[in-house]
């Protein structure tokens, strides 16, 4: 690694997709009729604005490798704002924004594993099946099992296989008991990793991310844009409607459908994985900077009228 981004895209967001992988394993736990609704939401959510992005790409020429940057959802985010919402509302869906999280999660990873890997190295990706079988006989024993971690991250860089999945699939095989070490690594991926790879991304390669709208109304941004502010909560609508399970009021739905919205981290990491073009990658992530304010204008006047509501049932 011969630059501290280097670190933070290699290093601190693996270790974030280690935690995923836990949060994956503990989500396989759950009924399945319960995962069912959020699990079809979570991909209506990421289907309908990858589309939107894909259509809009190619039909003005530009790059088609951002769209992943449209599908996945900014769990942390999600949580932060939901806390916007009257406690009790907010208790009835949180578990499905957690599932539909989880499951968006999952198919971030798949999609970085099947269409944004470097070029495989046979010999590599083999040892990388080896360390990942080793990790799975010691799965229950944190202590042996470490070692072999970060002897396959290691492997990971030069495979061609993106770290973030291997680490993903490390933590999904990992299975000590204690809540203690979960706990840990949770603090230490939200509190250290993810600003730590955030402020790398706003530096790589960008002088200054600046907060003038100019240059959103068009090109890869207007896109990133449209697809992500309209695509993301319709697609989590029509998800939640096809799945059948009314498990939700109208505005509960609503309310998990605009929560979607939010995206930070992943899609950063589609940006930069996507393109090392410093105009594309100031523009995109200036889109992203954006699309994050206007969720959180939307979820607070969508919050400030469920409060009212509240207060005229009362």
């Amino acid at each position: 690694m011969n630059s501290w981004h280097e670190v933070a895209y290699h290093l601190a967001l693996p270790i974030f997709f280690f935690y995923i992988g836990q949060e994956l394993r503990l989500a396989s736990k759950e009924k399945v009729a319960s995962l069912i609704s959020p699990v079809i939401a979570a991909v209506g959510g990421m289907i309908v604005p990858a589309l939107i992005y894909l259509g809009l790409a190619s039909a003005q020429h530009l790059p088609l490798r951002p769209f992943g940057a449209v599908i996945a959802t900014d769990l942390p985010l999600a949580l932060i704002a939901l806390s916007l919402f009257p406690a009790h509302f907010a208790k009835r869906i949180r578990h499905y924004l957690l599932a539909l999280a989880v499951a968006d999660d999952l198919g971030s990873i798949l999609v970085l594993a099947l269409l944004f890997n470097a070029q495989i190295k046979v010999w590599w990706l083999i040892g990388q099946a080896f360390a990942i079988a080793a990790l799975w006989f010691v799965r229950k024993n944190i202590w042996l099992a470490l070692p072999i971690i970060a002897v396959s991250w290691w492997v990971s860089l030069n495979s061609g296989v993106q770290p973030t999945v291997i680490a993903a699939l490390m933590g999904a095989i990992v299975t000590v008991e204690s809540r203690t070490p979960f706990l840990i690594l949770e603090k230490f991926s939200y509190f250290i990793c993810i600003p730590f790879f955030l402020v790398a991304a706003f530096t790589d390669g960008i002088t200054l991310v600046s907060l003038k709208p100019s240059g959103l109304g068009h090109g890869v941004a207007a896109a990133l844009l449209i697809a992500r502010i309209i695509g993301k909560p319709l697609g989590i609508f029509a998800g939640y409607l096809l799945a059948g399970r009314r498990t939700l009021k109208a505005p509960e739905i609503t309310t998990v459908s605009l929560l979607g919205i939010f995206g930070l981290s992943v899609s950063l990491l589609f940006i930069h994985i996507a393109s090392t073009q410093s105009q594309l990658l100031a523009s995109a992530t200036k889109a992203i900077v954006y699309i994050n304010l206007i969720a959180l204008a939307i979820v607070l006047l969508w919050g400030a009228r469920i409060r009212s509501r509240f207060r005229a049932t009362e």
